[in-house]
């Protein structure tokens, strides 16, 4: 019996733990703004179109939460920046000014199932 269960199970298990590969989805790999702040429009001909955004601190694992907005895009934001999206290949970055006095930076990955691409955002 416990032969017939683990042959049952594990092919489940093995699909669940589908792996994320990260592709050129055609946006940028790295985007920097000045002190000021200000926002960044991306939009790529070329480009693979995402369904969320996740905006992450790869030094301190902090991140956002994506908010959809019913199927149109959405956004998410973290600490000083923001993405959004209006459900086609756009992309919007905007970042706060930056009043720290010291160079920040943040990740933006934009998911398409288990593909997903970073892009690196830079604020001197």
């Amino acid at each position: 019996m416990k032969r017939v269960l683990f042959a049952i199970v594990l092919p489940f298990v093995l699909l669940s733990c589908g792996a994320f590969e990260e592709v050129n989805m055609g946006y940028p790999e790295s985007v920097t703004f000045s002190k000021e702040g200000g926002v960044e429009y991306i939009s790529v001909d070329d480009a693979k179109a995402f369904r969320s955004i996740t905006v992450i601190d790869y030094e301190t694992a902090g991140e956002g939460m994506f908010i959809s907005n019913d199927g149109y895009g959405g956004y998410c934001e973290y600490e000083w920046l923001r993405a959004e999206s209006n459900c086609s290949k756009e992309l919007r970055i905007i970042a706060q000014p930056n009043t720290t006095g010291k160079p920040r930076t943040l990740w933006v990955e934009l998911y398409s199932g288990y593909k997903y691409h970073v892009i690196k955002v830079e604020q001197l």
